[in-house]
């Protein structure tokens, strides 16, 4: 439950409906409380004809002007003993109205409070998720990070309104009817106390078992989810192999440990109503046995006994509710700890209090006998070093595994060299802001991201407002402009999630327009023309001898016909530099 208290600490931000929900659930347990008081003048006028007693019980905390406006209720609504009647009865329903309408803006206030804060939590997840490297992003997979949002989120939504229309308003009505059986009778209302401990300890003994239960189900969810994910984006891999009944039983056998999980939870849930009315009845029986010998020797008006009784049963019922909303917040405070353990994660690499702002190349970019390592431990950089002129095109060749998109992830800042330095224009990369240096790069990979937006918004896609001439500048300049402008709507057209109304080519050619659109001072394409055909190679190689002329431009390739724009090439091998030349010296024949 401690998590979940940081999340009363976000809802207390929210004074003013804090307040409004805090007041409406006073009124609540205060209109709720005089109408059970209004239940003893109205039992002692019904069985005993006792008018004057009904409005001395209504009047008598007045004292002197009490007794006055008790002698003129007398006369004007208590004359007799049904006109008594009629107008406690309508006190009553005038009571009931009142709390109606509290419990209405009562719970008006709690929902908003609930959404309001994890609308807040949501903003700031996403933003930690957004500042999270890659590694430990890829790591968590899209669906178990996605689940935070779908479920876990909500669960903390039912935990707050349950924690503030429930677990403060169900206690407070409670504490209002004890006041009432203590006024009324402080002995019986002594002796239905003694069960007060067995409740406490059930309560908390279930509880941890429905937490622990919880965090089992949104972990289970999550799974669930990521098959889900997995199984769909791999729809064609799935029919190729006719592996769909072995994805059918992968999902069932999940589903199942999810539903059994589920059930516990539901039993666990289950067994605290039963037990709360078994303990409550018996309370109330032994009071109903002492209470009825204190009606038998005058000492309790019948309309005491009455209230008592009705009193004591409100007592009961809500702590029975709350056990129920116990429950639900333990589940909150798993979904909470959740969403809390990817919040509370430091962020990636911050910028240096000294930082400064990368303003464009004008000298050079070089790799300084740079070493990297992932998390397995070998060196995927082995002392890495050269340099890129200002202007200069150079491309990275190698078998796959030899480190060039690891260096392409270091260049960006994606991740921090182990030992060795980066240099940009003489100052190392670590003293630079990352927002700054990352403005410089337009970066181009093999697999695509479109967005479900349209050719404007995913070209000048971070940019509000957009700047049309520029995208469609950009378009010319990575000859996308041709089939942007036989789309329906041209720029203004919706490409689809990911591009899926475009081919492979149109979608590289705009995603390298995107790039084009920040005019970066360099240009990174990391294997961006191996998966499309010749012509869309041959459009983006036109595009790139273009631009060349315009920045530096760092190609990591397997094609020879994109390596013949280069200047340089580098071959690396092992995480090492093994050869360095031009096109004709080193590559032609022999690409890796």
């Amino acid at each position: 439950m401690t998590t979940f208290f940081r999340v009363v600490g976000l809802v207390a931000r929210r004074r003013r409906l804090l307040a409004a929900a805090i007041g409406c659930s006073f009124g609540v347990a205060l209109f709720q409380t005089v109408s059970l008081g209004a239940l003893v003048p109205f039992f002692d006028t019904l069985f005993r004809g006792d008018r004057s007693h009904a409005v001395g019980r209504i009047l008598e905390a007045f004292g002197e002007r009490g007794q006055s406006l008790s002698t003129w209720l007398d006369q004007h609504f208590f004359s007799d003993t049904f006109r008594a009647l009629v107008t406690i009865s309508i006190l009553l329903v005038v009571f009931v109205l009142l709390k109606g309408i509290a419990q209405f803006f009562q719970e008006l206030a709690t929902g908003a409070l609930a959404h309001r804060t994890t609308r807040d939590l949501g903003d700031d997840l996403y933003g930690r998720l957004l500042d999270q490297p890659f590694r430990f992003v890829e790591g968590q997979g899209g669906a178990s990070l996605a689940s935070r949002f779908a479920v876990d989120l909500d669960q903390i939504a039912e935990g707050v309104k349950s924690l503030f229309s429930k677990a403060f308003l169900e206690p407070l009505k409670a504490v209002g009817a004890l006041l009432l059986v203590f006024a009324l009778n402080p002995t019986l209302a002594a002796l239905s106390l003694i069960v007060f401990p067995l409740l406490v300890l059930g309560f908390l003994g279930i509880g941890r078992k429905v937490k622990r239960g919880a965090r089992r189900v949104l972990d289970s969810r999550a799974n669930l989810l990521s098959l889900i994910q997995e199984g769909l984006r791999g729809l064609r891999v799935v029919k190729a192999f006719g592996a769909e009944r072995h994805e059918r039983r992968r999902f069932a056998a999940e589903n199942e440990s999810l539903y059994r999980k589920q059930m516990r939870i539901i039993a666990a849930d289950a067994v605290v109503s039963p037990l709360m009315e078994l303990v409550g009845t018996l309370a109330i029986a032994a009071c109903t046995i002492v209470g009825g010998r204190f009606v038998v020797r005058g000492e309790m008006s019948p309309g005491e006994f009455i209230t008592f009784y009705v009193g004591l049963v409100a007592v009961y019922d809500p702590i029975r509710r709350f056990g129920n909303t116990f429950n639900r917040l333990q589940a909150s405070g798993a979904a909470a700890e959740r969403v809390f353990e990817i919040l509370d994660r430091p962020t990636g690499r911050a910028d240096r209090p000294d930082a400064v702002d990368a303003a464009p190349l004008r000298e050079s970019v070089e790799f300084e006998d740079v070493h990297f390592a992932y998390a397995t431990g070998r060196d995927v950089l082995g002392g890495v070093s050269f340099r890129v002129e200002r202007g200069e095109r150079v491309a990275l060749v190698g078998l796959s595994g030899a480190g060039k998109s690891t260096l392409v992830n270091l260049l960006l800042g994606f991740e921090t060299p182990a030992r060795g330095r980066i240099l940009v224009d003489g100052v190392a990369l670590d003293r630079i802001r990352l927002s700054s240096w990352r403005a410089q790069l337009g970066l181009v990979t093999q697999d695509v991201l479109l967005f479900n937006d349209t050719v404007i918004g995913n070209v000048a896609y971070g940019v509000e407002p957009p700047d049309r001439a520029r995208v469609e500048a950009a378009c010319r300049a990575a000859h996308a402009d041709a089939f942007v402008e036989q789309l329906p709507q041209r720029y203004d057209t919706t490409i689809g999630e990911n591009g899926s109304t475009l081919s492979g080519g149109q979608r590289q050619r705009i995603a390298l327009a995107r790039a084009l659109y920040r005019d970066p001072s360099i240009l990174v394409l990391d294997e961006a023309t191996s998966a499309v055909d010749r012509e869309s190679d041959a459009r983006i190689l036109e595009a790139l001898v273009e631009e060349g002329r315009k920045r530096t431009v760092l190609v990591i390739a397997h094609r020879e016909s994109t390596l013949v724009a280069c200047d340089r090439v580098l071959r690396l091998e092992d995480g090492r530099i093994v050869e360095v030349g031009s096109v004709d010296e080193l590559v032609r024949g022999r690409l890796p």
